[in-house]
């Protein structure tokens, strides 16, 4: 019945977003995990690689919030969390949101 696709659409939904939580959640954990195993290597050889590495751990949260958000927000806050995306990096999220550059001609204007 409708009711019941209805029902389990929602509880698919509720499902998604709890393992979202708990994904931004160990993400951020492990995050933490790593600056302390840091904190133990060489500070002169250690910093460009600490660097290089928290910079694509904070793209990766990043994004993950990114995603996150419903479509307005996305629009609207996708510079904020993206500094400097590449072509690459806006197509696959458009793709992981099930959005066609078509959908959201703002984030490819000039600024």
């Amino acid at each position: 019945s409708e009711m019941c696709i209805r029902d389990r659409v929602s509880t698919q939904s509720t499902w998604a977003t709890i393992a979202f939580q708990q994904l931004n959640v160990d993400f951020v954990e492990m995050k933490n995990d790593f600056a302390n195993v840091l904190r133990g290597v060489d500070a002169k050889n250690g910093k460009s690689y600490a660097d290089s590495s928290f910079k694509l751990l904070a793209k990766a949260e990043n994004t993950m919030k990114l995603l996150n958000l419903d479509h307005q927000s996305f629009v609207e806050n996708f510079n904020k969390y993206l500094d400097e995306p590449t072509p690459a990096d806006i197509d696959k999220l458009l793709t992981l949101r099930g959005l066609k550059r078509t959908d959201v001609p703002q984030l490819f204007a000039r600024k």
